[in-house]
C-alpha cells in the first residue's frame, strides 16, 4: 500500500453508506481521511485544522456543499475541493469549478477514479509531471481531470498497438491534438475511440506551433465521447456548442433548494 501520510482529507456526505465506502478505500490507500455527515461539522473540523483535500456532496442540510466551498476558497484557498453530486444540472457543475473545486464527480462516484485522481493531483503539485497506463482509468476521465484543473501540459500517449498521440492542455482548452499525420479534432476523436489500453506522459507545456482546434475543451471531449458511444452501439443525445451570445450561465436556473446562506 502506498502512504500518503501526509494527506489530509475530510470526507463530507449527509448519506452514510457514501461516507463509510468512500472512506474505507481511500483510509486502505493510505490516505488520513476525517468524515462528517453536515457543513457545519465541516466548518468546525476546517477551522481546527488543514487538509490538503475536501471530498463534499452539494445538497446538504444547514450548509451545503456550495457555501462550504465559498468559505474554503476564501479560508482555506490551498485546500483542493472535490465536489461529488447526484445533481444532474451541467449548470451546477460550472458553478462548483467557478467557486473554486477543482473537480466535479456525478454519483455514483467510482472510488478507484478518485483515488488515482487524487494520488495524480498530489504528483502534478510535487512535480509538475506525471506518467502512468491508460488501462488503469478511461482515458475520457484522464483528460476532463487535465480539462477542469485548467492545466497547461502536453499529454503524450502511445496505444497498445504502439500508436502515438500528443495533446495539448491550455487552461480548459486544447488547441491542438496530432495522431501520427493526423491533426485537430479528427485526431482527437480518434485518440479518444481507440487509444485506451496504452501509456501517457504528462509533460511541461510548451504552445503548439500551429492551433487546429477552436471548440471549448468540454464540448471537444463531450463529442468525441458521443462519436465513441455511437461506435459502440449506445445511443447519445447531441448537444450544441455553446453559443457566445447565450445569456448567463444562471439564467432560468434557480437555487431555492441550494440556500448559499451560513447560519447564525
Amino acid at each position: 500500500m502506498e502512504e500518503h501520510s501526509s494527506a489530509q482529507i475530510l470526507l463530507i456526505d449527509d448519506d452514510p453508506d457514501i461516507c463509510w465506502g468512500i472512506g474505507r478505500i481511500l483510509t486502505r490507500k493510505g490516505f488520513s481521511v476525517t468524515s462528517c455527515g453536515d457543513g457545519i461539522d465541516a466548518l468546525r473540523f476546517l477551522k481546527e485544522r488543514d487538509f490538503t483535500f475536501v471530498i463534499t456532496d452539494i445538497n446538504m442540510p444547514e450548509v451545503n456543499g456550495i457555501a462550504l466551498l465559498e468559505w474554503i476558497h476564501t479560508n482555506r484557498p490551498r485546500t483542493r475541493v472535490v465536489v461529488i453530486s447526484g445533481c444532474g444540472v451541467p449548470v451546477m457543475k460550472r458553478l462548483a469549478m467557478n467557486k473554486g473545486a477543482f473537480l466535479y464527480l456525478e454519483k455514483p462516484v467510482d472510488p478507484s477514479i478518485l483515488v488515482h485522481l487524487l494520488e495524480e493531483k498530489m504528483s502534478v503539485d510535487a512535480t509538475d509531471s506525471f506518467s502512468g497506463m491508460t488501462q488503469n482509468i478511461d482515458l475520457i476521465d484522464y483528460i476532463q481531470f487535465m480539462l477542469v484543473t485548467r492545466k497547461q501540459a502536453v499529454l503524450e500517449v502511445e496505444s497498445h498497438n504502439q500508436e502515438r498521440g500528443v495533446i495539448y492542455f491550455d487552461k480548459g482548452n486544447i488547441p491542438h491534438v496530432t495522431v501520427d499525420d493526423v491533426v485537430g479534432q479528427e485526431a482527437f476523436n480518434y485518440l479518444v475511440a481507440n487509444f485506451n489500453g496504452g501509456r501517457f506522459n504528462t509533460c511541461a507545456f510548451t504552445p503548439p506551433e500551429v492551433e487546429t482546434i477552436s471548440l471549448p475543451g468540454e464540448f471537444l471531449l463531450m463529442e468525441a465521447a458521443r462519436i465513441k458511444d455511437e461506435r459502440s452501439g449506445r445511443i447519445v443525445a447531441t448537444q450544441e456548442p455553446p453559443s457566445s451570445e447565450a445569456g448567463s450561465l444562471m439564467d432560468g436556473f434557480t437555487f431555492d433548494e441550494f440556500d448559499l446562506q451560513f447560519p447564525e
